[in-house]
């Protein structure tokens, strides 16, 4: 019997919905909005992570894991103290008050976060171990 856990896609998928419903939680319980994009941001550290941790430690698997931890942690660290200075976002307004429009926004925040890292589950998930090449420099040097 297969479980959600032998398909790399389904089971990163529920683990960035559970990231959401943990965060999900305490925004619907504090009506705030505080931690939505910490949350956003977090997914992606989180899953990369995990992936990187799968597998071997060849260049291009901690390169590309990297550069999305990297990514996610000055996403989030920005847009953390964005919202601590702004103190609400006004995108937010009539919604987080309404706990199913909230809800929703939150499972949708999941399913992009998922989307998104699609690529690089898939390159992180199949445990290859190419060479940095030419495609894999211009990427870096687009992502810098």
């Amino acid at each position: 019997m297969q479980t959600f856990t032998s398909d790399p896609y389904v089971f990163t998928l529920v683990i960035s919905l559970l990231i959401q419903a943990v965060f999900f939680i305490f925004a619907a319980v504090f009506k705030s909005d505080k931690v939505t994009d910490l949350s956003y941001s977090l997914t992606f550290i989180i899953i990369s992570f995990y992936w990187l941790l799968q597998g071997d430690l060849s260049s291009a698997r901690l390169l590309v894991s990297l550069m999305v931890i990297i990514w996610g942690v000055r996403l989030g660290t920005y847009l953390f103290v964005r919202i601590l200075k702004i103190k609400k976002d006004s995108r937010f307004d009539g919604i987080r008050e309404n706990f199913w429009a909230f809800a929703k926004f939150w499972l949708l925040q999941g399913v992009a976060v998922w989307l998104i890292m699609l690529p690089v589950i898939y390159f992180l998930e199949r445990n290859i171990s190419p060479d940095i090449n030419l495609i894999m420099a211009f990427g870096f040097f687009v992502w810098v």
